[in-house]
């Protein structure tokens, strides 16, 4: 249940909310850039980025009562394009976190592989907190099945696969990286 104060405090600061132990309670916070180590607040308590610093709007404090603890409730990086940083020679390789789900996504990529190659590294903020992994389908002419193997260094590994295979895969995991601080690669 939530009280305001007297009708003086309410018109100094346009709203107060009052907890249980009658302790004045800023549940709505606003600013630009994390709020992580720069505000304290109690668990509950909403913090609005008015610049969607890095694609994060919304964050939720889930522990603690200092300046730490603070979570994306809702945020977007859009799609990233990095291809540049991983072995792709040609098509694209993109990434994209949506809240706490990261998306790999490979179209008509070309990469320069071979059994148990790492081709790409993802960057903190993109990587799942334990090994996930999927298969790809066969592409045209060859039989092959790929595994795509992410750990949680960040490295994407491809087994089953030749050099200079085609790769064409959409794979979304959960990570539980903090919001990334910059973004990688460059927007689509």
């Amino acid at each position: 249940m939530f009280r305001t104060s007297s009708d003086i405090d309410f018109l100094k600061t346009g709203e107060v909310t009052i907890d249980a132990d009658g302790i004045p309670v800023n549940l709505g916070y606003r600013g630009t850039g994390s709020p992580e180590g720069k505000i304290a607040a109690p668990v509950g308590s909403v913090y609005t980025d008015s610049a969607a610093t890095n694609g994060a709007i919304r964050w939720i404090k889930t522990s603690g009562t200092g300046s730490t603890g603070w979570r994306v409730e809702y945020g977007d990086t859009g799609m990233r394009n990095i291809s540049e940083s991983s072995t792709a020679t040609d098509g694209s390789f993109v990434i994209q976190r949506v809240g706490n789900l990261v998306w790999l996504f490979a179209s008509t990529t070309t990469f320069d592989m071979s059994d148990g190659t790492t081709i790409t590294t993802l960057p903190v903020g993109f990587r799942p907190h334990r090994y996930v992994y999927t298969q790809t389908p066969a592409y045209w002419a060859t039989d092959a099945l790929r595994t795509i193997r992410v750990v949680t260094s960040g490295d994407v590994v491809v087994r089953g696969g030749v050099d200079s295979e085609t790769l064409n895969f959409t794979f979304p995991f959960v990570t539980n990286d903090p919001w990334p601080a910059s973004l990688p690669g460059t927007p689509l």
